[in-house]
């Protein structure tokens, strides 16, 4: 018998954190099927995409439920623990993160089938490995998107201090690029300059800051600024459109400043600058991706933490097991990753021991 924690939502609910419930049992796990494998989860982000499907506002919907109810989580880290007769991409003790949406990953312990898996280094930290697909990946993604980017060239992002903005950061820098990070304006502001530019920002400004600037950044003046990476919507980003040179790309990865915002853009933005809006949406951009191709991203990645060339962003650990009332502990824990004030702050990560 395991003792199984397993977090459960209902769908639809636009309140992640009244939606969410929580069911704590001695229990055994299903037999494997020759292609499944079992696994122990250790760390699992609240990522916004999480809060999306709760939400009922993404596309790609869960795969797994438990009585009925879908089981929230599509980032995290997992050790396993048995495998079915006919695995041989995992072993027991192998460390692995999904290999796409829908695993699951808030719940302590697991059958999947393996190939929902893909293997990662077991000396990875657990955090780092949590952080892997729906945070380094998503930022080299990012980077990838935008055509001819080289060294010397700028990028402008906001929500500079979450976790994607953090990796955009780092891995710009292990390419040549510059990044002027924008973050919102906050008491500790200072330090958090001063933490972005320990990890490879050029230049960090508040949203206040750019504001005053007009679109006439000094640091920027005569450089080549080809790329604004968005992940608020809004007056934020509409900031980063008026520092972008002809030419130049506009990503939209997220709306954190509300999903009603609006972006207005005026006439020399679409037609004299020529700039290029798009989308980013990670499930589609992966289906382009084969398992062997994502293996070695993330494989690469791995690397890049453990030779101390990524660093792991700030997160907050949730430990489920130790609380006394572990759905309270897990619905202000949602409740906290929902709050608009909290653009920027660290991010939620569940564990379970």
């Amino acid at each position: 018998m395991t003792l199984r924690t397993i977090l459960t939502y209902s769908e639809g609910s636009p309140d992640a954190s009244s939606a969410i419930r929580l069911f704590r049992a001695e229990a055994e796990l299903p037999p494997l099927k020759e292609s499944d494998v079992a696994v122990q989860f250790l760390a699992s982000p609240v990522t916004p995409q999480d809060l999306l499907v709760i939400a009922g506002r993404y596309p790609v919907k869960p795969s797994h439920k438990h009585e009925h109810l879908a089981i929230p989580g599509y980032d995290g880290v997992c050790r396993v623990t048995a495998v079915g007769s006919k695995v041989t991409a995992l072993q027991p003790g192998d460390h692995a993160v999904p290999s796409r949406h829908g695993l699951g990953t808030w719940r302590s312990h697991a059958v999947v089938d393996s190939s929902a898996l893909v293997k990662v280094p077991r000396e990875l930290d657990s955090v780092a490995a949590s952080s892997l697909k729906m945070g380094a990946v998503v930022a080299w993604l990012l980077l990838e998107e935008q055509d001819g980017l080289g060294p010397g060239d700028w990028i402008v992002q906001n929500a500079a201090s979450g976790v994607i903005g953090q990796f955009v950061a780092q891995l710009a820098r292990l390419r040549g690029l510059n990044t002027l990070s924008v973050v919102r304006d906050r008491e500790d502001v200072e330090s958090v300059r001063q933490r972005l530019l320990d990890l490879g920002a050029s230049v960090v400004m508040t949203e206040a800051e750019l504001e005053t600037c007009q679109g006439q950044v000094p640091c920027l003046d005569g450089k080549r600024v080809v790329l604004a990476l968005d992940s608020v919507f809004g007056e934020p980003g509409k900031r980063l459109v008026g520092v972008l040179t002809p030419g130049a790309s506009y990503i939209n990865y997220g709306s954190l400043g509300g999903a009603d915002g609006e972006l207005r853009l005026s006439q020399k933005d679409l037609f004299w600058k020529h700039i290029k809006f798009t989308n980013f949406r990670l499930s589609a951009v992966l289906a382009a991706y084969d398992q062997n191709q994502f293996a070695d991203l993330l494989d690469w990645l791995s690397r890049c933490f453990l030779q101390g060339q990524l660093r792991v962003p700030e997160v907050d650990l949730v430990h489920l097991s130790r609380a006394e009332d572990p759905e309270r502990l897990a619905r202000d824990t949602l409740a906290k990753a929902t709050a608009q004030e909290r653009v920027g702050h660290k991010r939620q990560v569940f564990v379970f021991e």
